[in-house]
């Protein structure tokens, strides 16, 4: 497993996520470990947000590798995207050449997605 992976769950993959949390506070920290000999993961377990941090440490333990996570109660509601962040998109991608159908197509999505639509 690569050092990345150890240092949390998914390592870089999941570094958007938890941008995309914004202010929300984690109501839980876990950790798991795989003994170099063993194979599998152990199950998950509850710990600190001060152990959450040490298990992060590299080569805490020589033959273990340790992956940890954090829950959080719900993700944040998603809001649609902004005039300008929808133009950006608009002006990278190379294909897109009608920005009326862009915008009514990048519309379309939030709604069927439930983005920016009210939970009346």
């Amino acid at each position: 497993m690569s050092k990345e992976k150890a240092h949390g769950i998914g390592g870089e993959e999941f570094v958007g996520w938890e941008k995309r949390l914004g202010q929300q506070e984690p109501v839980v920290w876990q950790y798991r470990c795989q003994m170099d000999f063993e194979e599998g993961w152990l199950a998950w377990c509850s710990c600190s947000e001060n152990d959450y941090l040490a298990y992060q440490t590299p080569d805490m333990f020589e033959n273990v590798t340790y992956e940890t996570r954090k829950l959080y109660t719900s993700p944040p509601k998603r809001e649609p995207l902004s005039y300008s962040r929808t133009a950006d998109l608009f002006h990278a991608n190379k294909k897109a050449t009608n920005a009326v159908c862009y915008w009514a197509g990048v519309s379309d999505a939030e709604k069927a997605h439930n983005i920016g639509v009210d939970d009346e």
